[in-house]
């Protein structure tokens, strides 16, 4: 029977003899730092695991994906403009406007610019807030212009 070892990357059991664990496709390479060493009363320790690594069954060495980044990368962006248009939105509705449709599409791509997309939100409310009491001003000030002054 083949002998037991722990990976270092993520303490998955390995067999010995195999170069890449079958879990997150770290190179196992030599023997040396790999195996018994790492096993404290039965249970794995290890200083450098990474919880968001994205493992891998397939004993290969782990890829950038470069599809999942860009799609995060496109997320944060559109959290980046959400903020710049609700800023700008305060003054001009159509800014708020296009600030909320940012504000959704990054919250949809699950954007990790949380604090943009909080700030980009209280932003749209005022916006839309000062939008209404323009309107309410301006209907206010047509009215006085048809009907005159009332005194």
């Amino acid at each position: 029977m083949a002998e037991s070892r722990f990976c270092q990357n993520c303490g998955n059991k390995v067999v010995s003899g195999v170069r890449f664990c079958s879990n997150c496709g770290a190179d196992l390479g030599v023997q040396s730092g790999v195996g018994s060493d790492n096993v404290n009363n039965g249970n794995f320790v290890n200083n450098n695991f990474n919880p968001y690594s994205q493992p891998t069954n397939y004993g290969e060495p782990f890829v950038y994906n470069e599809t999942v980044n860009t799609s995060l990368e496109k997320a944060n962006d559109w959290a980046t403009l959400a903020l710049v248009f609700s800023i700008l939105g305060i003054w001009f509705l159509p800014f708020t406007i296009t600030g909320t449709v940012f504000n959704v599409k990054a919250r949809k791509a699950r954007s990790t610019k949380t604090g943009f997309l909080i700030a980009a939100t209280i932003l749209n409310v005022i916006g839309y807030i000062f939008a209404l009491m323009w309107a309410i001003a301006i209907s206010f000030f047509i009215a006085l212009m048809v009907n005159g002054p009332y005194y």
